[in-house]
């Protein structure tokens, strides 16, 4: 059965002012993290670009069936069935297979808390904050620790996983006549479900124990889970044939150190060419470059509107002010941050790419003539007058 709970706090005027000013340092800090962390980005992605533009000019692709003492210290491509003869073993379900990976995933039935919250501003400055605690049961795969709920009392959890996800891998794996390190093989996808034998479970697990969806439900009824009752399944990956882009040792296989520093070494599922890998490698990098660029500018985005918050808190004497006031310092800490995040990019590139850099000094200025039109479209419009006091 699901359950709620309400709470209801109160801060005056004179507390959320104090709170909103020391929230000034608080934005201070994230925009100064945003800006090193656009900066480092940049540096990553061109460092990155540069040491897949050398490793592809220099790669070489090779027969995987013999190795070649002529190839030693070289970046070499081959595409061969990695395989083991190692047989992985699941000892607490008494599961064994000839595989790559093994992997038990295990999902708990437990209570979860979620909260939702509605701040309504009071005449005078003051707030009223209603936040409703929801709680109901669910399949999770990780332990939530329930002594951290607004209302622990009735929403008990075990706390921890009898059997928790489990996840081994072989040692001696073979590509053609290369070994694969542990960094490469762990790369290696291709997912297939596996069951284990209900007749083979260890004796007490066997009573406790039902087949569930092809896997093993442990617990009283799969139809009425209680929480604590675990749903267990397995996986494995198969021999399969993987493309491997990295640094001959030996028979063995190494990072392949660039130029300036960076390390090579990719690995593909299924025959791909070298040209393809390095081209997937590149679009992988443009990817993470433009994640991390929307999270530096969310961060920055964040700190501008600390910096701001004093403004709006000042102008909730009157709430219908104080919200159109938060709502216009919102609109200008995003262009701000847009700014920001855009002459950031622009000097990171400066020396790598002068030309783009010049395309992205006029995505900034372009932002900060939008704040500029903000400011005259808002002080060119009358104010709305306060209502009259009532009575």
């Amino acid at each position: 059965m699901n359950s709620t709970h309400r709470t209801v706090s109160r801060r005056s005027w004179v507390s959320r002012l104090r709170g909103s000013f020391r929230g000034i340092v608080f934005g201070m800090v994230c925009l100064a993290a945003a800006a090193w962390f656009l900066f480092w980005n940049e540096g990553r992605a061109v460092q990155r670009y540069r040491a897949l533009q050398e490793g592809g000019g220099i790669v070489t692709s090779i027969d995987p069936a013999t190795v070649d003492a002529a190839n030693q210290g070289k970046l070499v491509h081959f595409s061969a069935l990695a395989k083991t003869d190692e047989t992985l073993r699941d000892d607490a379900f008494n599961l064994s297979i000839q595989a790559l990976h093994l992997e038990r995933q295990v999902e708990m039935y437990q209570w979860k808390e979620s909260a939702k919250s509605r701040e309504e501003k009071k005449l005078g400055g003051g707030s009223e904050t209603v936040t409703d605690y929801g709680y109901e049961k669910a399949w999770l795969s990780e332990a939530v620790d329930s002594s951290r709920f607004k209302v622990p009392e009735g929403h008990q959890n075990p706390g921890y996983f009898a059997y928790p996800n489990r996840k081994v891998s072989a040692r001696d794996v073979r590509a053609g006549a290369f070994r694969l390190p542990a960094g490469l093989v762990s790369r290696i996808a291709g997912w297939r479900p596996v069951s284990a034998r209900m007749d083979e479970l260890p004796g007490e697990l066997r009573w406790k124990s039902h087949p569930y969806e092809g896997g093993v439900f442990i617990g009283l009824n799969p139809s009425s889970p209680a929480v604590g009752d675990l749903r267990v399944k397995f996986r494995w990956v198969p021999e399969t044939e993987v493309s491997v882009v990295a640094r001959q040792v030996g028979d063995s296989l190494e990072p392949y150190v660039a130029a300036n520093g960076e390390e090579i070494q990719l690995l593909r599922t299924g025959p791909v060419s070298a040209e393809a890998m390095f081209q997937g490698a590149q679009r992988s990098n443009r990817a993470t470059t433009w994640m991390f660029r929307l999270l530096g500018l969310l961060v920055a985005f964040f700190g501008f509107t600390r910096i701001f918050k004093p403004l709006s808190v000042m102008a909730d004497v009157v709430p219908i002010v104080g919200t159109a006031l938060e709502k216009g310092a919102k609109t200008v800490s995003f262009f701000l941050a847009v700014a920001m995040s855009a002459a950031i990019i622009a000097v990171a590139w400066l020396y790598y790419r002068p030309f783009l850099a010049l395309l992205v000094f006029l995505l900034a200025a372009l932002a900060l003539l939008g704040i500029v039109r903000l400011a005259r479209r808002t002080s060119a419009t009358p104010a709305t007058p306060p209502p009259p006091p009532a009575g």
